[in-house]
């Protein structure tokens, strides 16, 4: 009898403790449920996260907006500046400027009339009028950004790929630096200057095709790109062979100036088209835009300072 009671005895505990074990197995089947919330958790505060970074975003666009603004009132005071300390300290040197026609040889026409080329003086230009005027016509487009084109110029910047006011100011300003740096190298012929100064003009509305192409292409349509790229370096390849033939036939090379021109202008050229490519290419249209206007204003800074200092007084 008292083995039995000790069997049973045993069985009891067994079956106690297999329930105990069953117990403590079902509450640690608990925290299962605990770590599906914490992931829910964490998927709200990676929510909240994601939103806290684009309101981020958007604040530091508008700040940049903001420094937009502030290059562009420092544009104007630099380009006001330079255009007074032009006038003032640059010496009044003109150069000739010229058109070419036909004329009868007198001293060839006996039996018949023999033309020859000639060319007929029209104006003297000074050299640092042209200069004040590039500075001014400068500081239009940045005090209409502040001013009269505020809302459509932000519009252009956060809405599209096209800009077409900072093409038609590089076809104003840049047609007249070509010009001056052709006149400098001894282009007088105007129509050779009109032709170079419209070359320049050009290669600005095949910029705006390509920003127009590639709005709303994912991909770079390089074909008005690469015109235009192609079209603003040959006025230079007249102002090189003119450079060159300066140095081979006059046996002269030109002031010292003249070719830090040349360096400054190819500079900024190659900057912009850089910039452009980026542009196309989908980088952010307010850091473009920046990019664009700090080149604009190295460029013509260090244009009129070397013309100050090579033609001054």
């Amino acid at each position: 009898m008292a083995t039995t009671t000790k069997k049973s005895t045993s069985r009891s505990k067994t079956n106690t403790s297999k329930a105990k074990s069953s117990t403590k197995q079902a509450a640690s089947k608990k925290p299962t449920v605990k770590k599906v919330n914490s992931g829910t958790s964490v998927q709200k505060k990676t929510a909240k996260a994601s939103s806290v970074s684009k309101v981020k975003s958007f604040r530091a666009a508008e700040v940049t907006l903001h420094s937009l603004r502030s290059m562009n009132i420092a544009a104007v005071g630099l380009f006001v500046l330079l255009a007074l300390l032009a006038g003032y300290l640059m010496s009044s040197a003109s150069y000739m400027l010229t058109i070419g026609h036909v004329a009868k040889d007198d001293l060839a026409s006996k039996t018949q009339t023999v033309f020859a080329p000639a060319v007929q003086p029209v104006l003297d230009i000074e050299v640092r009028w042209m200069v004040v005027g590039i500075l001014l016509l400068s500081a239009v487009f940045p005090i209409l950004y502040l001013s009269k084109l505020k809302e459509r110029y932000a519009e252009y910047l956060n809405k599209t790929r096209i800009q077409p006011f900072r093409w038609i100011d590089f076809a104003i300003t840049s047609a007249l630096m070509t010009s001056v740096a052709a006149i400098l190298s001894g282009v007088n012929d105007i129509a050779t200057l009109e032709i170079l100064a419209g070359v320049v003009g050009i290669s600005a509305v095949v910029a705006i095709i390509a920003e127009r192409q590639n709005n709303s292409s994912s991909k770079l349509v390089r074909s008005a790109f690469l015109t235009g790229a192609v079209t603003v370096l040959l006025p230079w390849l007249l102002i090189a062979m003119y450079a060159t033939t300066t140095i081979v036939y006059g046996m002269v090379r030109s002031p010292w100036y003249v070719y830090a021109i040349y360096i400054t202008l190819l500079v900024g050229v190659a900057l912009r088209w850089r910039n452009q490519r980026m542009h196309l290419k989908g980088a952010n249209h307010i850091i473009v835009e920046r990019n664009y206007i700090a080149i604009t204003i190295l460029t013509k800074a260090a244009f009129a300072i070397i013309l100050i200092a090579g033609l001054a007084k």
